[in-house]
């Protein structure tokens, strides 16, 4: 049988993919979950129409990800953290709370779409290098310093 992928499932289809895929495969699992509808004429000409709708929307969040990318291009977002009297950290910086600090300067960028790469949470007062990835090719890097409660 001939689908059309709403969705995008690992290993068998992507999104607008037109893909011949078993009957009972689309019958009971593909169709009845919506991940993919019946490939006919009506619903090719629909295919085209959403594929340049898809692609649009996916330019108009590159353009507003690079912008928000060239901004925070190297900015630093400061945090204070406890420290005990010897001078370690009594917690970190985690992964959410840096997408919070992004979230928070970007106005256009939903939480969602905004990857951090972290190897572990951030624990040592400083300044630390952050990579952030908003997919579809874009990436920056910002500085997070931390500094300890006065």
């Amino acid at each position: 049988m001939k689908v059309i992928f709403l969705k995008e499932i690992k290993g068998v289809g992507r999104l607008y993919e037109v893909k011949d895929v078993s009957d009972g495969y689309a019958r009971n699992y593909l169709l009845p979950n919506a991940f993919a509808k019946v490939a006919d004429q009506k619903s090719l000409g629909e295919l085209a129409k959403a594929r340049a709708l898809h692609e649009k929307q996916e330019e108009e969040f590159r353009a507003v990800a690079r912008e928000a990318a060239e901004r925070l291009s190297h900015k630093t977002f400061s945090v204070t953290l406890k420290t005990s009297k010897t001078g370690s950290v009594f917690g970190s910086v985690s992964r959410d709370m840096i997408k919070d600090l992004i979230a928070s300067d970007t106005a256009h960028i939903r939480k969602v779409d905004i990857v951090v790469l972290l190897d572990k949470p951030l624990k040592a007062l400083g300044e630390h290098q952050v990579h952030i990835d908003f997919g579809r090719g874009v990436k920056t890097t910002i500085i997070v310093s931390l500094q300890k409660e006065t």
